[in-house]
């Protein structure tokens, strides 16, 4: 039997220590894959392997998958883009970040005011 296995935001070595044990090596097309924001951890679990390190997003990038979570299917409303835009300096391009808030804005139920193009005062979500 395979498996994979992903253990999300491991911090110290130690943790690893405790549950490698569990994984039996050697079997045919199963994986563990870790993250962590702690090089030195990763580095410890996989000596032989690189670290994949995947990059921020820029402001735009930030914006854009927002607008596709928040909104999908649509354009930004017009005073959204610049308070997205705000959201998205604070959270310095960390994808999981933009998406958690542009699935939380999602869920929200917006009124047809939020929408009108006349409205120049920030959207209102309900």
């Amino acid at each position: 039997m395979r498996y994979l296995v992903v253990l999300d935001d491991i911090w110290e070595t130690k943790v690893w220590d405790s549950f490698q044990s569990a994984f039996p090596s050697g079997k045919m097309g199963s994986k563990v894959m870790l993250t962590t924001r702690n090089k030195e951890v990763a580095l410890y679990a996989y000596p032989t392997s690189e670290p994949l390190e995947p990059r921020f997003l820029t402001q735009d990038e930030s914006l854009e998958l927002f607008r596709k979570k928040a909104l999908p299917g649509t354009d930004m409303p017009c005073d959204l883009e610049k308070i997205g835009r705000e959201m998205m300096a604070k959270y310095d391009g960390l994808p999981l970040a933009v998406v958690v808030l542009g699935g939380l804005l999602s869920t929200k139920r917006k009124t047809s005011e939020d929408y009108c193009p006349t409205n120049h005062r920030p959207p209102r979500v309900i």
